[in-house]
């Protein structure tokens, strides 16, 4: 795998070649031809397998967020008090140790499969469950990471101060 530095420094490099030339010999680079523009078009793309802090790729693999360290679901889940600003990883087939944490086996509708959505109950936690046993204020509201997540007419407001959670709510967000 190249740095983006290097890739540009030989995007440079080939540019320069090619302009020092009238007339390309046989076989030698050409950026006017297809084949070789394809090859500074590729050279500049950005490789995704690269990692850096820049990196905006989204990780694919199902996480749920749980403080410092995210948990790898389905296999689970996590139990928290702060609504995932603190937490601990636990097994899904476990309880929460604490009575005082809810558990969490999704953070929003990515998490869920067979167009579930990840439904938060309050004094529960959240899990997958079908859109129509997670409708309205007696059944759980849905967990979003923002308004395109929601159904028009609602927002996506934190469940708690400073916790990544948040869950759609027709109700003005006051967190």
């Amino acid at each position: 795998m190249s740095s983006p530095c290097l890739r540009a420094g030989v995007l440079i490099a080939l540019a320069l070649a090619a302009c020092q030339s009238t007339s390309p010999a046989a076989g030698a680079f050409d950026p006017a031809t297809p084949e070789d523009a394809a090859s500074v078009a590729l050279a500049a793309s950005p490789d995704l397998g690269a990692a850096s802090d820049l990196d905006a790729t989204p990780d694919l693999a199902p996480v749920v967020a749980c403080g410092s360290a995210p948990c790898a679901l389905p296999s689970e889940g996590c139990c928290t008090a702060t609504f995932g600003a603190s937490g601990a990883c636990a097994p899904a087939a476990n309880a929460c140790p604490s009575l005082a944490a809810l558990r969490f086996d999704c953070d929003g509708p990515e998490d869920c499969p067979d167009n579930k959505v990840c439904c938060y109950r309050p004094w529960i936690g959240a899990s997958c469950a079908a859109a129509p046993d997670c409708a309205g204020p007696l059944h759980g509201s849905a967990m979003c990471h923002g308004d395109a997540g929601c159904a028009p007419m609602e927002s996506c407001c934190s469940l708690g101060k400073l916790a990544p959670f948040a869950a759609c709510s027709t109700a003005t967000c006051v967190l």
